[in-house]
């Protein structure tokens, strides 16, 4: 280990922090871009980082969809046969910041002190999509869709609009019917 850079000159080259492909920074990054609306960027490497869906990626990172490693091996130049293989180290912070990436970016829905926000962030090759939110012991199954004849982003509670993108009122123990429309990009 050379003391004046750190423990980084342990690694071999292209494995871990030497020059990976790092996934829990890149799930800090990708959390940044949802927080400045680049959700086309974000949904791409996002999905860089799953392995799939052709068999030739799930051959070359020899990773099973089943978690998301601590790194891919980078060093493509110095390593070609092994650069994109997974490390199989389960033990990160990757998933957690990739779910925040999942629930509060791609779908915008996101608790706060004052309710549920809904903001969805959907790529812009996806046209609608369904997911269930569990918050503070109450249900919500949204389906957001995209319509050409929206202007803004409303918020449909169980049949009521709403003045807002935020669920305030609402029940622990009770499901709620969340009909999201998006403007058409």
């Amino acid at each position: 280990m050379r003391d004046d850079i750190g423990r980084v000159t342990q690694k071999f080259p292209g494995s871990a922090e030497n020059g990976s492909v790092y996934n829990h920074a890149s799930a800090f990054y990708i959390y940044s871009l949802y927080s400045i609306g680049e959700q086309d960027k974000a949904f791409r490497i996002l999905r860089q980082l799953l392995p799939g869906p052709d068999p030739a990626d799930y051959k070359q990172r020899g990773q099973l969809p089943v978690f998301i490693p601590n790194y891919y091996r980078g060093a493509y130049h110095q390593h070609p046969r092994t650069a994109g293989r997974s490390s199989q180290l389960f033990n990160t912070g990757t998933v957690s910041w990739m779910y925040r990436c999942l629930v509060e970016g791609l779908f915008g829905v996101k608790g706060d002190k004052q309710g549920l926000a809904i903001r969805p962030q959907l790529p812009s090759h996806w046209n609608q999509a369904k997911v269930v939110r569990e918050f503070r012991g109450a249900t919500f199954k949204i389906l957001m869709r995209r319509e050409a004849s929206a202007a803004n982003t409303s918020v449909v509670v169980d049949g009521c609009t709403l003045p807002t993108n935020r669920i305030t009122q609402f029940e622990a123990g009770r499901t709620y019917q969340v009909d999201v429309t998006i403007p058409a990009r």
